[in-house]
Protein backbone atom coordinates (compact mmCIF):
# COMPACT_ATOMS: atom_id res chain seq x y z
CA UNK A 1 0.00 0.00 0.00
CA UNK A 2 1.21 3.01 -1.16
CA UNK A 3 1.88 6.39 1.53
CA UNK A 4 -0.92 8.10 0.15
CA UNK A 5 -3.38 5.37 0.56
CA UNK A 6 -2.07 4.21 4.24
CA UNK A 7 -2.80 7.90 4.91
CA UNK A 8 -6.52 7.53 3.66
CA UNK A 9 -7.01 4.02 6.03
CA UNK A 10 -5.85 5.72 8.76
CA UNK A 11 -7.73 8.92 8.54
CA UNK A 12 -11.00 6.74 7.74
CA UNK A 13 -10.24 4.70 10.65
CA UNK A 14 -9.64 8.39 12.73
CA UNK A 15 -13.90 9.24 10.88
CA UNK A 16 -14.81 5.71 12.19
CA UNK A 17 -13.44 5.68 15.47
CA UNK A 18 -14.93 9.73 15.66
CA UNK A 19 -18.38 8.81 14.56
CA UNK A 20 -19.04 5.85 16.69
CA UNK A 21 -17.87 7.85 20.02
CA UNK A 22 -19.72 10.94 19.16
CA UNK A 23 -22.91 8.71 18.77
CA UNK A 24 -22.50 7.09 22.05
CA UNK A 25 -21.70 10.38 23.31
CA UNK A 26 -24.83 12.11 21.53
CA UNK A 27 -27.15 8.94 23.14
CA UNK A 28 -26.02 9.26 26.72
CA UNK A 29 -25.68 12.93 26.60
CA UNK A 30 -22.97 15.06 25.49
CA UNK A 31 -23.54 18.07 28.49
CA UNK A 32 -24.57 15.74 30.72
CA UNK A 33 -22.44 16.59 34.30
CA UNK A 34 -19.13 14.28 34.92
CA UNK A 35 -19.53 12.19 37.81
CA UNK A 36 -17.18 9.59 40.01
CA UNK A 37 -13.03 10.25 39.39
CA UNK A 38 -13.81 12.53 36.15
CA UNK A 39 -15.82 14.94 38.79
CA UNK A 40 -12.58 15.81 40.39
CA UNK A 41 -10.15 15.95 37.13
CA UNK A 42 -12.39 18.60 36.11
CA UNK A 43 -12.89 20.31 39.15
CA UNK A 44 -8.60 20.90 39.69
CA UNK A 45 -8.73 21.68 36.07
CA UNK A 46 -11.29 24.55 36.15
CA UNK A 47 -9.30 25.78 39.91
CA UNK A 48 -6.21 25.48 37.47
CA UNK A 49 -7.85 27.66 34.54
CA UNK A 50 -8.88 30.13 37.17
CA UNK A 51 -5.67 30.73 38.19
CA UNK A 52 -5.74 29.46 41.97
CA UNK A 53 -3.56 26.60 41.33
CA UNK A 54 -3.66 22.72 42.05
CA UNK A 55 -6.72 22.46 43.94
CA UNK A 56 -9.57 20.34 44.96
CA UNK A 57 -12.22 22.65 46.58
CA UNK A 58 -15.00 20.34 46.40
CA UNK A 59 -12.32 17.64 49.19
CA UNK A 60 -11.56 17.87 52.41
CA UNK A 61 -8.87 20.03 52.28
CA UNK A 62 -10.07 22.58 49.58
CA UNK A 63 -7.34 25.23 50.66
CA UNK A 64 -4.40 22.98 50.58
CA UNK A 65 -2.92 21.71 47.13
CA UNK A 66 -4.01 18.00 46.25
CA UNK A 67 -1.81 14.94 45.92
CA UNK A 68 -4.55 12.36 45.24
CA UNK A 69 -5.27 13.49 41.88
CA UNK A 70 -2.16 12.53 38.82
CA UNK A 71 -1.98 15.42 37.29
CA UNK A 72 -1.99 14.91 33.42
CA UNK A 73 -5.42 14.74 32.60
CA UNK A 74 -6.23 17.75 34.57
CA UNK A 75 -3.82 20.06 33.21
CA UNK A 76 -4.82 18.47 29.31
CA UNK A 77 -8.41 19.24 30.51
CA UNK A 78 -7.59 22.98 31.51
CA UNK A 79 -5.57 23.52 27.52
CA UNK A 80 -8.84 22.84 26.44
CA UNK A 81 -11.26 24.60 28.56
CA UNK A 82 -9.06 28.00 27.91
CA UNK A 83 -9.29 27.48 24.26
CA UNK A 84 -13.35 27.65 24.63
CA UNK A 85 -13.78 29.47 27.96
CA UNK A 86 -17.45 30.06 26.96
CA UNK A 87 -18.58 26.15 26.50
CA UNK A 88 -19.71 23.77 29.60
CA UNK A 89 -16.73 22.47 30.98
CA UNK A 90 -18.46 19.28 31.31
CA UNK A 91 -18.90 19.47 27.50
CA UNK A 92 -15.27 20.24 26.70
CA UNK A 93 -13.90 17.63 28.78
CA UNK A 94 -16.40 15.05 27.05
CA UNK A 95 -16.02 16.00 23.33
CA UNK A 96 -11.98 15.95 24.60
CA UNK A 97 -12.20 12.68 26.00
CA UNK A 98 -13.97 10.93 22.83
CA UNK A 99 -12.48 13.20 20.39
CA UNK A 100 -8.71 11.60 22.19
CA UNK A 101 -10.35 8.47 21.96
CA UNK A 102 -11.02 8.55 18.77
CA UNK A 103 -7.45 9.23 17.61
CA UNK A 104 -5.61 6.28 20.33
CA UNK A 105 -7.63 4.06 17.25
CA UNK A 106 -5.35 5.54 15.13
CA UNK A 107 -2.29 5.10 17.16
CA UNK A 108 -3.03 1.19 17.98
CA UNK A 109 -3.23 0.99 13.79
CA UNK A 110 -0.06 2.31 13.35
CA UNK A 111 1.26 0.65 15.48
CA UNK A 112 -0.51 -2.92 14.52
CA UNK A 113 1.34 -2.10 11.49
CA UNK A 114 4.51 -1.76 12.83
CA UNK A 115 4.28 -4.83 14.62
CA UNK A 116 2.63 -7.09 11.67
CA UNK A 117 3.59 -5.05 8.47
CA UNK A 118 0.02 -5.81 7.27
CA UNK A 119 -2.21 -2.93 6.05
CA UNK A 120 -5.50 -4.90 6.70
CA UNK A 121 -4.39 -5.95 10.26
CA UNK A 122 -3.62 -2.42 11.18
CA UNK A 123 -7.39 -0.98 9.77
CA UNK A 124 -8.91 -3.79 11.68
CA UNK A 125 -7.23 -3.30 14.78
CA UNK A 126 -8.08 0.65 15.04
CA UNK A 127 -11.62 0.08 14.48
CA UNK A 128 -11.51 -3.02 16.62
CA UNK A 129 -10.36 -0.50 19.30
CA UNK A 130 -12.73 1.74 18.25
CA UNK A 131 -16.18 -0.70 19.00
CA UNK A 132 -14.28 -1.74 22.64
CA UNK A 133 -17.25 -1.04 25.01
CA UNK A 134 -14.92 -0.11 28.00
CA UNK A 135 -12.38 2.23 26.39
CA UNK A 136 -16.12 3.87 25.19
CA UNK A 137 -17.32 3.81 28.46
CA UNK A 138 -14.52 4.98 30.40
CA UNK A 139 -14.10 7.71 27.18
CA UNK A 140 -17.51 9.17 27.50
CA UNK A 141 -17.36 9.05 31.61
CA UNK A 142 -13.99 11.47 31.46
CA UNK A 143 -12.05 9.32 33.11
CA UNK A 144 -7.56 9.37 32.64
CA UNK A 145 -7.34 5.90 30.80
CA UNK A 146 -7.45 7.26 27.74
CA UNK A 147 -4.80 10.20 28.20
CA UNK A 148 -2.93 7.02 29.63
CA UNK A 149 -2.66 5.09 26.23
CA UNK A 150 -2.40 8.04 24.48
CA UNK A 151 0.92 8.49 26.35
CA UNK A 152 1.78 4.83 26.84
CA UNK A 153 1.41 4.61 22.96
CA UNK A 154 3.63 7.09 21.43
CA UNK A 155 6.18 6.31 24.08
CA UNK A 156 6.02 2.32 22.96
CA UNK A 157 5.83 4.11 19.01
CA UNK A 158 8.98 6.07 20.14
CA UNK A 159 10.79 3.10 21.21
CA UNK A 160 9.87 0.62 18.08
CA UNK A 161 11.58 3.78 15.98
CA UNK A 162 14.81 3.99 14.88
CA UNK A 163 17.89 6.99 16.06
CA UNK A 164 18.25 8.70 19.09
CA UNK A 165 14.76 9.62 19.16
CA UNK A 166 13.80 6.81 20.63
CA UNK A 167 15.03 6.88 23.89
CA UNK A 168 12.34 9.80 24.64
CA UNK A 169 10.48 6.67 24.47
CA UNK A 170 11.20 6.31 27.72
CA UNK A 171 10.37 9.82 29.01
CA UNK A 172 6.81 9.78 27.55
CA UNK A 173 6.11 6.07 28.93
CA UNK A 174 7.81 8.12 32.27
CA UNK A 175 5.02 10.89 31.50
CA UNK A 176 1.63 8.02 31.49
CA UNK A 177 2.98 7.88 35.36
CA UNK A 178 1.50 11.23 35.58
CA UNK A 179 -2.08 9.87 34.22
CA UNK A 180 -1.44 6.30 36.69
CA UNK A 181 0.77 6.32 39.31
CA UNK A 182 0.83 2.74 39.61
CA UNK A 183 2.37 2.64 36.21
CA UNK A 184 5.89 3.33 38.25
CA UNK A 185 6.12 -0.13 38.45
CA UNK A 186 7.01 -0.84 34.46
CA UNK A 187 10.32 0.28 34.65
CA UNK A 188 11.18 -2.36 37.23
CA UNK A 189 9.47 -4.76 35.51
CA UNK A 190 11.21 -3.68 32.32
CA UNK A 191 14.67 -3.67 33.92
CA UNK A 192 13.96 -7.19 35.49
CA UNK A 193 12.88 -8.60 32.06
CA UNK A 194 15.97 -7.05 30.64
CA UNK A 195 18.29 -8.45 33.31
CA UNK A 196 16.30 -12.38 31.93
CA UNK A 197 16.97 -11.61 28.56
CA UNK A 198 20.86 -10.92 28.74
CA UNK A 199 21.53 -13.83 31.27
CA UNK A 200 18.94 -15.89 29.06
CA UNK A 201 21.41 -15.12 25.91
CA UNK A 202 24.50 -14.30 27.81
CA UNK A 203 24.65 -11.12 26.87
CA UNK A 204 27.69 -9.56 27.62
CA UNK A 205 27.32 -6.76 30.38
CA UNK A 206 29.37 -3.35 29.32
CA UNK A 207 29.67 -0.28 29.59
CA UNK A 208 28.10 1.13 27.20
CA UNK A 209 25.04 -1.31 28.25
CA UNK A 210 25.67 0.05 31.69
CA UNK A 211 24.86 3.49 31.02
CA UNK A 212 22.30 3.09 28.42
CA UNK A 213 20.18 1.56 31.08
CA UNK A 214 21.10 4.23 33.38
CA UNK A 215 19.62 6.84 31.03
CA UNK A 216 16.59 4.54 30.25
CA UNK A 217 15.95 4.25 33.94
CA UNK A 218 16.01 8.42 34.53
CA UNK A 219 14.21 9.10 31.33
CA UNK A 220 11.15 7.36 32.57
CA UNK A 221 11.36 8.13 36.16
CA UNK A 222 12.33 11.88 36.11
CA UNK A 223 8.57 13.27 35.06
CA UNK A 224 6.99 11.16 38.41
CA UNK A 225 10.04 12.28 40.51
CA UNK A 226 9.06 16.15 38.96
CA UNK A 227 5.07 15.24 40.65
CA UNK A 228 6.93 13.65 43.69
CA UNK A 229 9.23 16.95 44.11
CA UNK A 230 6.44 18.62 44.28
CA UNK A 231 4.05 16.75 46.35
CA UNK A 232 7.76 16.96 49.30
CA UNK A 233 6.94 20.97 48.89
CA UNK A 234 3.73 20.06 50.49
CA UNK A 235 3.80 17.29 52.74
CA UNK A 236 7.40 17.14 53.51
CA UNK A 237 7.79 13.72 52.58
CA UNK A 238 9.26 11.75 49.40
CA UNK A 239 8.48 9.76 47.43
CA UNK A 240 4.54 10.64 47.37
CA UNK A 241 2.74 9.96 44.20
CA UNK A 242 -0.83 9.88 45.11
CA UNK A 243 -2.71 10.62 48.39
CA UNK A 244 -5.44 7.84 47.31
CA UNK A 245 -3.00 4.92 47.73
CA UNK A 246 -4.00 4.14 51.20
CA UNK A 247 -7.77 3.86 50.96
CA UNK A 248 -7.62 2.27 47.22
CA UNK A 249 -4.93 -0.19 49.03
CA UNK A 250 -7.08 -0.55 52.93
CA UNK A 251 -10.81 -0.36 50.46
CA UNK A 252 -9.21 -3.32 48.53
CA UNK A 253 -7.47 -5.59 51.59
CA UNK A 254 -10.12 -5.52 54.36
CA UNK A 255 -12.75 -7.84 55.99
CA UNK A 256 -15.23 -6.70 53.21
CA UNK A 257 -13.94 -7.99 50.14
CA UNK A 258 -12.51 -10.62 51.76
CA UNK A 259 -15.60 -12.34 53.49
CA UNK A 260 -18.43 -10.83 51.41
CA UNK A 261 -19.20 -12.52 48.14
CA UNK A 262 -20.69 -9.44 46.33
CA UNK A 263 -17.39 -7.80 47.06
CA UNK A 264 -15.33 -10.47 46.81
CA UNK A 265 -11.61 -9.06 44.93
CA UNK A 266 -12.97 -6.03 44.57
CA UNK A 267 -12.97 -2.46 46.68
CA UNK A 268 -15.22 -0.65 49.06
CA UNK A 269 -14.57 3.04 50.10
CA UNK A 270 -13.25 2.46 54.24
CA UNK A 271 -16.34 4.21 55.51
CA UNK A 272 -18.25 0.96 54.59
CA UNK A 273 -15.50 -1.41 56.69
CA UNK A 274 -17.23 -1.86 59.38
CA UNK A 275 -15.78 0.16 62.66
CA UNK A 276 -13.77 2.25 60.19
CA UNK A 277 -13.72 5.97 61.48
CA UNK A 278 -15.74 7.93 58.75
CA UNK A 279 -12.70 9.69 56.56
CA UNK A 280 -14.90 13.38 56.87
CA UNK A 281 -13.56 12.91 60.83
CA UNK A 282 -9.78 11.84 60.27
CA UNK A 283 -9.73 14.75 57.90
CA UNK A 284 -10.70 17.50 60.76
CA UNK A 285 -7.25 16.01 62.66
CA UNK A 286 -4.75 14.69 59.91
CA UNK A 287 -3.89 16.32 56.61
CA UNK A 288 -4.47 14.44 53.18
CA UNK A 289 -0.90 12.92 53.37
CA UNK A 290 -1.70 11.75 57.06
CA UNK A 291 -4.99 10.02 56.53
CA UNK A 292 -3.23 8.95 53.01
CA UNK A 293 -0.54 6.86 55.34
CA UNK A 294 -3.68 5.54 58.13
CA UNK A 295 -5.48 3.72 55.62
CA UNK A 296 -2.08 2.13 54.07
CA UNK A 297 -1.20 1.41 58.00
CA UNK A 298 -5.22 -0.37 58.25
CA UNK A 299 -4.33 -2.37 54.96
CA UNK A 300 -0.84 -3.54 55.91
CA UNK A 301 -2.33 -4.60 59.39
CA UNK A 302 -5.19 -6.42 57.69
CA UNK A 303 -2.61 -8.35 55.72
CA UNK A 304 -0.54 -9.59 58.51
CA UNK A 305 -3.20 -10.66 60.34
CA UNK A 306 -4.92 -12.47 58.02
CA UNK A 307 -2.07 -13.49 55.80
CA UNK A 308 -3.20 -16.99 55.84
CA UNK A 309 -6.39 -16.09 53.71
CA UNK A 310 -4.73 -13.99 51.41
CA UNK A 311 -4.49 -16.62 48.48
CA UNK A 312 -8.16 -17.16 48.45
CA UNK A 313 -8.79 -12.99 48.69
CA UNK A 314 -5.88 -12.63 45.88
CA UNK A 315 -7.80 -15.23 43.68
CA UNK A 316 -10.90 -12.98 43.86
CA UNK A 317 -9.09 -10.20 42.49
CA UNK A 318 -7.64 -11.72 39.73
CA UNK A 319 -11.46 -13.54 38.83
CA UNK A 320 -12.05 -9.79 39.04
CA UNK A 321 -9.92 -8.15 36.65
CA UNK A 322 -8.81 -10.71 34.14
CA UNK A 323 -11.89 -13.34 34.01
CA UNK A 324 -14.49 -11.31 31.26
CA UNK A 325 -17.57 -13.03 33.54
CA UNK A 326 -20.14 -10.53 34.21
CA UNK A 327 -20.49 -9.73 38.14
CA UNK A 328 -23.72 -7.90 37.93
CA UNK A 329 -25.42 -9.55 34.69
CA UNK A 330 -27.00 -6.63 32.04
CA UNK A 331 -27.01 -6.39 28.29
CA UNK A 332 -24.22 -4.04 28.63
CA UNK A 333 -21.75 -6.00 31.02
CA UNK A 334 -22.39 -9.34 28.96
CA UNK A 335 -21.68 -7.21 25.92
CA UNK A 336 -18.63 -5.99 27.69
CA UNK A 337 -17.53 -9.34 28.63
CA UNK A 338 -18.11 -11.15 25.40
CA UNK A 339 -15.52 -8.53 23.91
CA UNK A 340 -13.29 -9.30 26.41
CA UNK A 341 -13.37 -12.65 25.91
CA UNK A 342 -13.09 -13.20 22.15
CA UNK A 343 -10.12 -10.63 22.59
CA UNK A 344 -8.25 -12.87 24.88
CA UNK A 345 -8.99 -15.65 22.78
CA UNK A 346 -7.99 -14.78 19.73
CA UNK A 347 -4.37 -12.62 21.68
CA UNK A 348 -3.78 -16.32 23.23
CA UNK A 349 -3.47 -17.82 19.50
CA UNK A 350 -1.80 -14.62 18.41
CA UNK A 351 1.00 -14.62 20.58
CA UNK A 352 1.40 -18.41 21.68
CA UNK A 353 -0.09 -20.64 19.24
CA UNK A 354 0.78 -19.19 15.87
CA UNK A 355 4.34 -18.38 17.18
CA UNK A 356 3.51 -14.30 16.35
CA UNK A 357 7.07 -12.69 16.45
CA UNK A 358 6.60 -9.57 17.93
CA UNK A 359 10.26 -8.43 18.45
CA UNK A 360 12.54 -8.36 21.70
CA UNK A 361 11.74 -4.39 22.63
CA UNK A 362 7.69 -4.68 22.17
CA UNK A 363 8.13 -7.86 23.83
CA UNK A 364 9.30 -6.53 27.08
CA UNK A 365 7.21 -3.58 26.99
CA UNK A 366 4.14 -5.14 26.51
CA UNK A 367 5.56 -8.34 29.30
CA UNK A 368 6.49 -5.40 31.50
CA UNK A 369 3.11 -4.02 31.06
CA UNK A 370 1.52 -7.14 32.19
CA UNK A 371 3.61 -7.80 35.18
CA UNK A 372 2.41 -4.15 36.08
CA UNK A 373 -0.85 -4.88 35.75
CA UNK A 374 -1.02 -8.06 37.83
CA UNK A 375 0.99 -6.11 40.32
CA UNK A 376 -1.08 -4.04 40.56
CA UNK A 377 -4.64 -6.09 40.61
CA UNK A 378 -3.05 -7.77 43.71
CA UNK A 379 -1.51 -5.56 45.37
CA UNK A 380 -5.01 -3.25 45.16
CA UNK A 381 -7.87 -4.86 43.67
CA UNK A 382 -9.67 -6.54 40.79
CA UNK A 383 -11.89 -4.82 38.23
CA UNK A 384 -12.17 -4.92 34.15
CA UNK A 385 -11.12 -1.12 34.42
CA UNK A 386 -7.76 -2.42 35.55
CA UNK A 387 -7.21 -5.08 32.78
CA UNK A 388 -8.38 -2.13 30.34
CA UNK A 389 -4.74 -0.77 30.39
CA UNK A 390 -3.56 -3.73 29.01
CA UNK A 391 -5.89 -4.72 26.14
CA UNK A 392 -5.35 -2.60 23.36
CA UNK A 393 -2.14 -3.49 23.27
CA UNK A 394 -2.77 -7.18 23.02
CA UNK A 395 -5.77 -6.22 19.87
CA UNK A 396 -2.92 -6.57 17.41
CA UNK A 397 -2.28 -10.18 18.36
CA UNK A 398 -6.13 -11.09 18.20
CA UNK A 399 -6.61 -9.30 15.08
CA UNK A 400 -4.10 -10.83 13.69
CA UNK A 401 -4.85 -14.47 14.54
CA UNK A 402 -8.83 -13.56 13.11
CA UNK A 403 -7.06 -12.43 9.80
CA UNK A 404 -5.09 -15.54 9.07
CA UNK A 405 -8.08 -17.53 10.51
CA UNK A 406 -9.93 -15.79 7.54
CA UNK A 407 -7.33 -15.84 5.01
CA UNK A 408 -6.61 -19.78 5.74
CA UNK A 409 -10.36 -20.80 5.01
CA UNK A 410 -10.51 -18.03 2.19
CA UNK A 411 -7.37 -19.83 0.33
CA UNK A 412 -9.20 -23.68 1.28
CA UNK A 413 -12.23 -22.76 -0.21
CA UNK A 414 -10.32 -21.60 -3.18
CA UNK A 415 -8.62 -24.53 -3.52
CA UNK A 416 -11.28 -27.10 -3.03
CA UNK A 417 -13.03 -25.13 -5.95
CA UNK A 418 -10.02 -25.66 -7.93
Amino acid sequence: MSGKRWTIGLMAVFACALLINFVVGFKWGLAKPMESDAFYYLRIADSLVHGQGYLLQEGFWPTVPTMSRSPAWPFVISLAMRLVPSVSPDLVMRVLSLVLNAWVAVMLASLAFKLTRQNTVAVISGLAYAIHPTALYLAYGGESEIIFLILALGGTHLLLSTGRWRWLGFLLLGTACLARANFILWIIAFTGLTAVYMWRFRSPISRRWFWQGALAVALFLLPPMIWAGRNYQICKHFPVFSTLRGQTFYGGNNSVVANDLEFWGYWVFPNSIPGEIPMSKLAETKSEYEVDCYYYNLGQQYIRQQWFSMPRLFLGKLIRAYVPMPWKPSWGSYAVSAYRGILYVFAGVGLCVMGLRIGRIYGMVLWAMVLTNVVTVLMFWGCGRFAFAVEPFLLPFAVKAFWSLITSRLNSSRNCTV
